[in-house]
């Protein structure tokens, strides 16, 4: 794999509408409590590229946009520090990154950084875990 840096770039954001709504047609998702970690392994071969990432924060629940900057902020975060973690974990176990994840937010109350990034971590574990078997 190359070598990752820790920055989390514009190429690694997933933005285009299309693909947007097919990450969320898969129906492929894992859910830990305070988010919900959608994947889509796609039709392209992405053997050792980083996935495309989605963050997003109801307005729903949050109102105040200040709100919902510090959540979001605080999963790009947790995706930014691990992202070797991650790709690590799917490449030795699955031989694959997924195309493309959406991180989204679901708690109605503003969780630490910690609880945030554990729970993270803790889906993309599960995420692996399905695949492998």
């Amino acid at each position: 794999m190359a070598r990752l840096s820790n920055t989390l770039k514009v190429q690694e954001r997933l933005k285009s509408r299309q693909d947007i709504q097919m990450l969320f047609k898969q129906k492929q998702k894992v859910y830990q409590y305070p988010i919900i970690l959608y994947y889509d392994f796609g039709s392209s071969s992405t053997v050792h590229r980083l996935p495309k990432v989605l963050f997003s924060v109801p307005k729903s629940k949050f109102k105040r946009a200040v709100d919902r900057n510090l959540l979001k902020r605080r999963l790009r975060e947790t995706y930014r520090l691990n992202k070797r973690t991650i790709a690590k974990g799917f490449v030795s176990k699955y031989a694959n990154l997924p195309s493309a994840l959406g991180i989204i937010y679901t708690s109605k109350k503003k969780e630490t950084y910690q609880k945030i990034e554990a729970s993270v971590l803790r889906a993309i574990e599960k995420i692996v875990i399905d695949i492998k078997n």
